[in-house]
Order: structure tokens, then sequence, then C-alpha cells
């Protein structure tokens, strides 16, 4: 779930479940709209890398980041608090 964004420079996500660095996430937009972001560039709260997401840590992406990693680098700006957030299996 993302729970904070940041004026377009980086929002922050809930984690319900683990994950590894190198997977993607899709973040569900309220208009319908799927954006792919990838993990590689994930962060804790202090700025620094993570190679592991575990359930119930908050974590921080880049916008400007998880944009060049996306498909749809337009999407990165309709990001909003409460969007929910899953594993691309």
């Amino acid at each position: 779930t993302v729970m904070e964004v940041e004026d377009g420079k980086s929002f922050t996500m809930l984690t319900h479940n683990s994950f590894d660095r190198n997977k993607t996430l899709e973040i569900l937009t309220f208009d319908g709209g799927v954006i792919k972001i990838s993990t590689q560039e994930m962060k804790d709260l202090n700025n620094k890398p993570v190679k592991r997401a575990n359930p119930s840590r908050l974590f921080r992406f880049a916008c400007s980041e998880a944009a060049e990693q996306s498909a749809d680098v337009s999407g990165i700006s309709q990001v909003q608090p409460l969007n929910v957030v899953r594993l691309k299996i």
C-alpha cells in the first residue's frame, strides 16, 4: 500500500509480504491503471538500499528511478496515497 507521496520525488509504501530485490511491483491507480516499477532501487527510510523487503516495513522509491524502470513513465505521477501495490508474478 502506498502510504505517502512526496511531490513527485518519492513515494513510501508499506509491505504486507516478503519479496526480494529485482522483482517487479504493480501499483494499481484509482482510475484503473497499472504502473509497473522495479524493486531494484528500493530503499529503507534512511535511504539505504534494501535487498529483501520484510512484512510490515516501510520502503521508499524515488519516482525518477522508478520511472526509468517503468514502461509507463508518465504513469508514475499518478501514484497517490492508498494505491494498492502488488507483486507481479
